[in-house]
């Protein structure tokens, strides 16, 4: 039976529906989690993966088109009776290429392997069940080949009352990015997911010491898809909805530093974008990129106004500096909270 087939991957969790880039990328992360079997992938810049599965023996090739490599070519051992290893490595001037090899007795379906797209430039691939090769006929393979499910993830909602605490007080969701599986941008010792929780987590407390009902879409390091904020910031009937992310770029580019914050359409969505902007502007030592138009879906699924706020650049040699910085985290959060405070004042 020939096992050889390309894989179209569905692009149907991007952050906003924006065309994949052609620019080249640079592939800057890449994690296997076994329990999983899945495999995380992170580039500068959009890519559009394509995946292979050969047999004899079964390998996985994911190439990644008109993107090289940040670090030279890896081989990873994998303890395990179904994996072999992992090798990164470029395959040629525009591609990178990985390769998941299964030890010998087994295989997969190719037609059950999983790849979503959770950003143009964050993608992941998920094997399904392993089954012995001397099964490899088509009707083992209707009884066998079940994808692995994904990781059971808490409700987001759980942790959260569903009505204010403090009645007739505003309610805020304040949206921590990415978060367990999901780094987000990863760069000079940093991961994404970390700084913005910890952000996050101050934002959070200044503005319940101002008397604001603030609750967070997640609050711990659990990966939430993006749908779930949004009914999560529903559900609990906010006025406001900020999400809190950190940027990034080519760490080839470290000059590349500052604070861009975004609203998708309405005048309001404007109007809080403006008044986070400038606060954090006022209060903080960093670069200004701007305000600016975004379709992310959190943005425009949303019915209250929101914003999403790129707090500065992991890949910046000054962001990042920053980020590490307890105290200007905490700087950066009362300035975001400030913000929200201005919009939610009627300024």
């Amino acid at each position: 039976m020939k096992l050889a087939r390309w894989i179209i991957p569905p692009l149907t969790l991007f952050l906003a529906s924006v065309a994949t880039s052609v620019e080249a990328a640079r592939l800057t992360y890449w994690n296997f989690d076994l329990k999983d079997a899945r495999l995380d992938l992170i580039t500068d810049a959009g890519v559009k993966p394509r995946a292979l599965v050969v047999p004899n023996p079964t390998r996985v090739i994911i190439d990644l088109p008109n993107t090289s490599i940040r670090r030279p070519k890896n081989q990873q051992k994998i303890k395990s009776r179904y994996i072999k290893e992992m090798r990164v490595a470029q395959f040629n001037k525009s591609t990178t290429r990985i390769v998941l090899e299964l030890s010998k007795q087994y295989t997969i379906s190719p037609s059950k392997l999983e790849i979503r797209g959770i950003a143009p430039n964050r993608w992941f691939v998920r094997l399904p069940k392993f089954f012995p090769v001397r099964d490899a006929n088509p009707q083992s393979q209707k009884l066998i080949s079940v994808q692995v499910p994904p990781a059971k993830l808490p409700d987001p909602r759980a942790s959260a009352p569903s009505v204010p605490v403090r009645p007739g007080a505003k309610v805020v969701a304040i949206d921590p990015g990415h978060g367990g599986r999901d780094p987000g941008a990863v760069g000079n010792g940093l991961y994404e997911k970390n700084v913005v929780f910890s952000i996050s987590q101050d934002v959070i407390a200044e503005l319940r010491r101002r008397g604001i009902n603030a609750i967070a879409t997640r609050s711990s390091d659990v990966e939430v898809d993006l749908q779930p904020r949004v009914d999560k910031a529903e559900g609990i009937r906010a006025d406001v909805f900020v999400s809190i992310h950190a940027n990034a770029i080519s760490l080839s580019r470290p000059d590349i530093n500052g604070l861009e914050t975004y609203y998708y359409a309405t005048a309001s969505g404007y109007r809080l974008a403006r008044n986070i902007h400038n606060s954090i502007l006022q209060n903080v030592s960093i670069g200004d990129r701007g305000i600016r138009q975004a379709r992310f879906y959190v943005l425009r699924k949303t019915s209250m106004p929101a914003v999403l706020v790129e707090t500065g650049f992991i890949t910046g040699a000054r962001d990042s500096a920053n980020f590490k910085s307890a105290a200007y985290r905490q700087k950066m959060a009362k300035a975001i909270a400030e913000g929200i405070i201005n919009y939610l004042n009627g300024r």
